[in-house]
């Protein structure tokens, strides 16, 4: 999806994570669910960050 803000354009693509049912409980607003933990725990990969034009 192809968005822009501020003038500068960018591809939205949202990823995707598989996940499990555990068996913690939370509950918000009144209501009982149970938390989804992720299948695989992801690891932190090098990317090239940029703040208002300075890479850092």
């Amino acid at each position: 999806m192809q968005f822009s803000f501020q003038g500068v354009s960018y591809n939205h693509s949202p990823k995707t994570i598989e996940t499990a049912e555990s068996s913690t409980e939370a509950k918000f607003r009144g209501k009982v669910y149970n938390v989804r933990r992720p299948v695989v725990s992801r690891t932190s990969q090098g990317r090239n960050l940029k703040y208002r034009g300075i890479s850092y």
